[in-house]
């Protein structure tokens, strides 16, 4: 979605009109605003508005304010749309900025329309004017970064360097009233959307709260230390020193376009070590990420040394949206090398596998489906067998994110395949997996949680493919079967079963970061929960079950960070005791670094 797009209710009062950016080639075929259908939440249609707006501001009667960046300058127009035909009848420039002056905000709040102007040097200026755009007046201007969390059309609040200032603005636009806000006030209120009829804040920790626009304009008003002194100061027009012209003859097909994406756009954002904690085969390397700004191109890359067996491996994936004709349609490649070695057992695992496939987002209101296919080959030499399998299959994804931060039902995410494998020297079968992970908020800081997967092999002998588990997912692998304390593994055969269940509290919303030192920390939380495993073979203690249950607590904390200020990383030190199924019980405390982005 572009950044700032202004979503703006249209005239009969069912649509929102939204940007979306979906052309590699900078939007060249104008479908960026699309019309979204308030009770339903469903594209209905498209404005193809000229020179691809960046902000739009609708008016009634199918008039629409549009501000794009053309020619290396903004310009102003206004476009007569017919929401029925979707076709742009009449466009008329009312301003072209000069080449070093940037808009940087263009909204309308109520009758008036507010306008944000930054000249480098100079400074940046808000401005306010009425729905004609024929004159403006200045509200406030400052060398320094401002930003306004409050907007409605006759107050607003300003936040500069700390320092917090409301601004109430006369009816008839000639008279602004400031006054000094309480500096704690954005602990309170961290933004606002102020219509007539209702105030919605997003509260500290983005928790959605609606008032009464009176009880707003009390909390903005209410200083803690000492009564507020206002001034009030008569605002004299002021112009702007804006071009106006009526056609677009200067030179807009005369705009070089460059070819895109080039190799420079895809430099790595960051390099990041990468290390397996939790396998019975130490591991260490580096990862990256290569992706264009538009991230159609995305390119994982991870390289990994196992030094006390001196062999090597590592991960590429790569994902290629078809931005051309949809950006929900990408293409995958992957290629990953891994060894790992059981406790019971001096044979190197040794696993390659090669898959290519497609998949399509369904984008459903807060539910994305997810259909998709596959095919490639994997390379196993295991303690059990040495086989090459190809396979082919299908596969489906089904999310769904809450969309506040105190829905009771804050996420689920299923996913399933199923395939066909053909071992080389044994019969072929289907491979069917499923996994679901579903979380609910109880109060601010504790939310639960379910997560459980199935693996099933329909075929009677253990050899010619194996589905693992044990182990978790961390910074360089995802495991499918997840156990705390039980290397990766460790659990193997045909059919495996897992469940786990947790609770996650919030004890600590730390947000600190130091100068140079590349982590920064965002919350602890304390983990508690639950989990059974059961599979064909389970190696516990130095000992094999077949066909037993596995059951352990855990608890432990999980330290939420950003390292290098740029990779989501969770740090856990995770405490479990694994009861055996004959007797006795297993403790183990370990270390596990996951990372989001990969």
């Amino acid at each position: 979605m572009i950044p700032n797009a202004d979503p703006e209710q249209t005239d009969q009062g069912k649509f929102l009109i939204v940007g979306f950016n979906e052309d590699p080639h900078y939007r060249t075929s104008n479908r960026t605003w699309k019309l979204i259908n308030t009770e339903t939440l469903l594209i209905e249609g498209t404005l193809p508005f000229n020179n691809d707006p960046s902000y739009v501001i609708s008016l009634g009667n199918n008039l629409y304010f549009t501000a794009s960046f053309v020619n290396n300058k903004w310009i102003i127009e206004m476009q007569h749309a017919e929401m029925g035909s979707k076709v742009v009848s009449e466009t008329k420039l009312l301003y072209s900025f000069d080449y070093d002056v940037n808009l940087t905000y263009f909204k309308k709040q109520g009758q008036n329309v507010f306008l944000k102007l930054n000249r480098g040097d100079l400074g940046t200026t808000l401005y306010v004017s009425n729905q004609s755009l024929e004159n403006f007046y200045a509200l406030y201007e400052s060398k320094n970064y401002f930003d306004f969390p409050v907007m409605n059309e006759s107050f607003l609040v300003i936040k500069s360097n700390q320092e917090l200032k409301l601004i109430e603005i006369s009816e008839d636009l000639n008279m602004i009233t400031t006054s000094d806000v309480a500096k704690d006030f954005l602990d309170k209120v961290t933004y606002a959307e102020i219509t007539n009829e209702r105030v919605v804040v997003l509260e500290n920790r983005l928790k959605v709260k609606e008032i009464g626009l009176a009880e707003m304009k009390t909390l903005i008003k209410t200083k803690s230390d000492s009564p507020i002194e206002s001034t009030t100061t008569a605002t004299k027009f002021q112009d702007i020193s804006l071009t106006s012209t009526s056609s677009l003859e200067e030179g807009i097909d005369s705009i070089p376009v460059e070819n895109f994406p080039k190799l420079k756009h895809m430099l790595p954002h960051y390099w990041f070590l990468a290390t397996g904690s939790s396998e019975n085969l130490f591991s260490i390397g580096a990862m990256t990420q290569f992706s264009d700004p538009m991230d159609l191109n995305i390119l994982n890359v991870s390289a990994l040394t196992y030094p006390s067996v001196n062999k090597y491996g590592g991960s590429v994936n790569y994902f290629h949206k078809f931005s051309t004709i949809s950006d929900q349609w990408v293409a995958t490649a992957s290629y990953n090398k891994e060894y790992s070695k059981t406790q019971f057992s001096e044979k190197l695992n040794d696993t390659a596998e090669t898959t290519f496939g497609s998949y399509y987002q369904v984008l459903l209101q807060r539910w994305v489906v997810v259909p998709g296919v596959f095919f490639g080959q994997s390379k196993v030499n295991d303690f059990l067998s040495r086989s090459k399998i190809d396979k082919v299959g299908v596969s489906a994804v089904v999310i769904y994110e809450a969309n506040s931060f105190d829905d009771y039902f804050q996420k689920l995410h299923f996913q399933t395949r199923l395939g066909h494998d053909k071992p080389k020297a044994f019969e072929s079968y289907i491979n069917s997996q499923s996994k679901l992970l579903a979380q609910a908020r109880f109060n601010e800081r504790l939310v639960g949680g379910i997560q459980t997967a199935y693996s099933k092999l329909l075929k009677e002998n253990i050899r010619g493919g194996t589905t693992y588990g044990g182990g978790t997912t961390d910074i360089s692998n995802i495991r499918w079967h997840e156990f705390y304390g039980l290397p990766y593994s460790n659990a193997y055969g045909n059919e495996i079963f897992n469940f786990r269940l947790h609770l996650d509290w919030n004890f600590w919303n730390v947000y600190r970061g130091s100068g140079f030192v590349p982590v920064f920390l965002k919350e602890a939380h304390l983990v508690v929960g639950r989990e059974m495993l059961t599979a064909d073979r389970i190696f516990l203690a130095g000992k094999r079950f077949d066909n037993k249950m596995i059951q352990s607590f855990f608890a432990g904390p999980v330290l939420k960070t950003n390292l290098f200020y740029y990779v989501p990383t969770d740090i856990e030190m995770i405490f479990s005791t694994i009861k055996r199924p004959d007797s006795g019980s297993v403790n183990q405390v370990e270390l596990n670094i996951k990372v989001s982005s990969f």
